[in-house]
């Protein structure tokens, strides 16, 4: 413009009201010129100009919720989003500006925190948040039978106390094993024994996240010379428990013999979320 005061930089953001005047017309190209008389400012809006798509929302602990923001894009320098200060221990929060998203993650149990979203223009908003504990899938008590492979010098044709068993190792060699179950496993149960005389033997475990990647075995008087085998004494103390997390699709645990020695595995079951 020919005058300073006509310039549109200093209404930036703003809402204006331009004056101007014809100064020309080419009808062949059918293009005009005008000239820029005054540059009003008008009385801005006031009005709240940030909207969510849910002024509530349930979070539970260790986990996240999502709050979208209609207008988009809303940078980050747009949008101050905030905990009251006595809730700050509760729960956090940040903004997503990639996708509009107000992301709220649980901390603690509340029965309410408050999150302000403070808009540069315009009227803050509320959001009103419930933390809850964390609710986790029972584990179904019905065990299912999983299926069992070999792996390095083991024998599928064994059996202890009348239930098939895999047979695992030689006088001088170690092994593995394989244990199959399926997605959302949380828990495998099985009966382990080393060879007859063996001492110091531990299995090994790989393949998934358990709470122990390694048990010891005891040794059984029984587990000798050729299948069948008859267990000596009660079975309880042979019995494995391993907790099992992240089982999200079928998986496949091997057990491999810390020393060459032979071990016997038998009635494997897991055990899945209700």
């Amino acid at each position: 413009f020919a005058s300073a005061d006509l310039s549109l930089a200093a209404y930036a953001g703003k809402q204006v009201v331009i004056y101007a005047a014809p100064r020309g017309v080419n009808l062949g190209s059918k293009a005009f010129q005008v000239q820029v008389i005054k540059v009003e400012l008008v009385e801005q809006a006031t009005s709240e100009t940030v909207y969510v798509s849910s002024k509530s929302a349930e979070v539970e602990v260790g986990k996240t919720a999502k709050i979208t923001v209609a207008k988009t894009p809303w940078t980050t320098d747009e949008l101050t989003i905030s905990v009251a200060s006595a809730d700050e221990t509760k729960a956090t929060v940040s903004y997503d500006a990639t996708n509009g998203e107000i992301i709220i993650t649980g901390v603690a149990v509340a029965d309410s925190v408050k999150v302000t979203v403070t808009p540069s223009t315009g009227s803050a908003v509320e959001i009103d948040v419930k933390v809850k504990e964390v609710t986790l899938s029972p584990a179904s008590t019905t065990p299912t039978a999983a299926l069992l492979g070999k792996g390095d010098n083991a024998y599928d044709d064994a059996t202890v106390n009348g239930k098939a068993a895999i047979k695992v190792g030689t006088s001088s060699k170690g092994g593995s094993m394989t244990i199959k179950v399926g997605a959302g496993t949380t828990k495998v149960e099985f009966y382990a024994a080393a060879w007859n005389g063996v001492t110091g033997l531990s299995l090994n475990i790989t393949g998934a996240t358990t709470d122990s990647e390694s048990v010891s075995l005891t040794a059984n008087t029984g587990i000798a010379g050729n299948s069948p085998f008859t267990l000596s004494g009660d079975a309880a103390p042979y019995k494995i428990t391993l907790t099992l997390s992240g089982i999200t699709e079928p998986t496949v645990l091997t057990l491999t013999s810390s020393i060459a020695k032979r071990f016997v595995v038998w009635d494997v079951t897991y055990y899945k979320e209700a």
